[in-house]
């Protein structure tokens, strides 16, 4: 391969990358779209960009007129700031067992179980937004089974949100909507290609309009596939599918937080969290 890119080839992948943020983030995993619904390729008239814009590009968060793209990497303990934090109530850190250690999110109780949501604030994403993507790396330690995953459009102090999760205690992939405090219903299930205790996967999701697809991608490390990325949920509705719930159908939710959810954690053990990023597309 030329190891050179031509000016207008790289004027080309500038505008891809503007126009498609979740192109942008900290993960590309070809084997699987981060976009349900592909858009046009942009095109180029002329060489109108010049090669060192490349170093103006950046993954962390960038306002434009419609979007933002928010991507935490777990720095500092000033991460911690950047959600509120739930557990069929609002709650903090702290009383969560949330903390950043080592370049991740980590929830890891010294007593009991956690049963929790950590929803990003609306300084860091806006929370009127509804179509987006959301992904991240996640790891569960061995001790014991739980359920962790990516939340959408939630809302938080009311205790209502969706999620594409591991569900270790049913041993199935799900989406779950949260309805109230207590109250939920499985909109899709799948017991295909299962998580592994004490490995990293990719887990990503997007909402866009009255669907949901969702994919995950088994890793030998944060950001290192160690195989094919699956498609585990295909336009997805919500609708009270899958066995188990709590609760009839209820209207669908069309806006709302991002986050993290972690449930079933328990004393000894700890979930790792790299490379949160939401982006709307």
């Amino acid at each position: 391969m030329n190891r050179y890119l031509s000016v207008a080839g790289l004027g080309i992948a500038l505008l891809s990358c503007l126009f498609f943020s979740t192109a942008c983030g900290t993960h590309n995993y070809t084997s699987g779209p981060a976009n349900p619904s592909p858009s046009p390729t942009p095109t180029v008239s002329g060489p109108t960009a010049s090669p060192t814009a490349a170093a103006t590009l950046t993954p962390t968060a960038t306002p434009s007129s419609t979007c933002t793209q928010f991507t935490d990497t777990f720095g500092s303990a000033a991460s911690l700031n950047n959600y509120n934090y739930y557990a069929w109530g609002a709650s903090t850190a702290a009383a969560l067992s949330y903390q950043v250690a080592s370049g991740e999110l980590q929830v890891a109780p010294a007593s009991g179980s956690v049963y929790s949501w950590a929803l990003a604030t609306n300084g860091a994403f806006n929370q009127s937004l509804g179509d987006y993507t959301a992904q991240a790396d996640f790891k569960l330690d061995t001790a014991a089974q739980g359920i962790f995953g990516l939340a959408f459009r939630s809302n938080g102090p009311v205790s209502e949100c969706y999620t594409f999760e591991w569900n270790g205690l049913d041993g199935e992939w799900m989406i779950e909507k949260e309805c109230a405090s207590g109250s939920y219903y499985y909109p899709a299930c799948n017991t295909g290609n299962p998580y592994m205790l004490g490995t990293w996967v990719h887990l990503m999701v997007t909402a866009s309009g009255g669907t949901f697809n969702a994919w995950e991608t088994p890793e030998s490390a944060p950001g290192v596939a160690s195989g094919a990325t699956v498609q585990v949920f295909t336009n997805v509705t919500d609708s009270v599918v899958c066995a188990g719930g709590s609760s009839a159908l209820t209207a669908a939710y069309t806006s709302g937080d991002p986050g993290i959810r972690a449930y079933n954690i328990v004393a000894g053990n700890i979930l790792h969290i790299q490379n949160f990023t939401v982006g709307c597309h």
